[in-house]
């Protein structure tokens, strides 16, 4: 999950500056606030963190709605959650979101985004904890479900999971924001 965690949570920061730390101490925790610095500069935009071009892959979302999408009765009713995944099937957890332009307009603030984008964010689900996977009772079984902390909180009820994530607003033109703005609502 930590390769997951680089690559698909940006909004963390520079990965240059990330895997340093991540090598140095060997786990993924937030950076110190003194970062970046003299001794541990950022990569003057060599990453496609800090050049930006992550948002060709990796869309905003609306906080608000994905947290309706995330309870709805559509992702987790009828038996959905927690989910089997086999080779025949991986995909239909994405698929879920991708095949609805009412969820994704909720979601992202848009009908029409592309498959790709939606496959991104169920990866940063992935990659902040907030989905899990566990084997299943075969060898061939993977079960996807929501992820809980130490005390068994369903972990996208909890803001700090959200740490990293690019937002928007639900309305049209609505700008971008950055997770501290969630913790000041």
């Amino acid at each position: 999950m930590e390769v997951v965690n680089f690559c698909f949570i940006p909004g963390l920061g520079c990965l240059h500056l990330r895997s340093e730390w991540y090598l140095h101490w060997g786990v993924l925790e937030d950076l110190p606030t003194d970062w970046p610095n003299d001794k541990n500069p950022c990569c003057n935009s060599n990453c496609y963190v800090c050049n930006g071009s992550y948002t060709k892959n990796i869309h905003p979302i609306v906080y608000e709605g994905t947290l309706e999408f995330l309870e709805s009765e559509y992702f987790c009713g009828e038996g959905f959650m927690p989910y089997k995944i086999s080779h025949d099937n991986y995909d239909n957890v994405p698929n879920r979101l991708a095949d609805s332009a009412d969820w994704k307009k909720k979601v992202f603030g848009l009908k029409m985004v592309p498959k790709y984008k939606v496959n991104a964010f169920f990866f940063q689900l992935i990659g902040s904890g907030i989905l899990s996977f566990w084997w299943g009772h075969s060898s061939e079984e993977i079960v996807c479900e929501f992820g809980t902390d130490n005390n068994d909180r369903l972990k996208y009820k909890n803001i700090k999971y959200w740490r990293g994530f690019t937002f928007r607003s639900a309305k049209w033109g609505g700008g971008h924001f950055e997770y501290i703005s969630l913790l000041n609502k």
